[in-house]
């Protein structure tokens, strides 16, 4: 199971994971993803072009629109049986 949090803060051990279960060869060098502290997340090097990287577009990292707390609980009671099903099944807690 791939967590987005993960895959956020360890891109290239995620990826490498991925690859090692679906039995694919490891290419993916760290040099190739890199964390641009403007952007505030990791971007991927073009191979054979190391000036030129390709980022997320502007919308990646925005502020995202404030949810009222009474809405939250009540998403989050709403879907809590559903995650404590899900946690149970993977054996892990998210």
């Amino acid at each position: 199971m791939i967590s987005c949090e993960d895959l956020l803060n360890k891109p290239v051990k995620v990826l490498e994971e991925l690859k090692d279960f679906i039995e694919l060869p490891r290419k993916i060098q760290s040099k190739v993803i890199y964390f641009n502290k403007t952007r505030g997340f990791y971007c991927i090097n073009i191979k054979d072009r190391p000036n030129l990287a390709k980022c997320f577009g502007e919308t990646k990292g925005r502020q995202h629109v404030a949810t009222d707390a009474d809405t939250l609980q009540r998403v989050y009671a709403f879907y809590k049986p559903y995650n404590e099903f899900l946690f149970k099944m993977i054996n892990k807690t998210l």
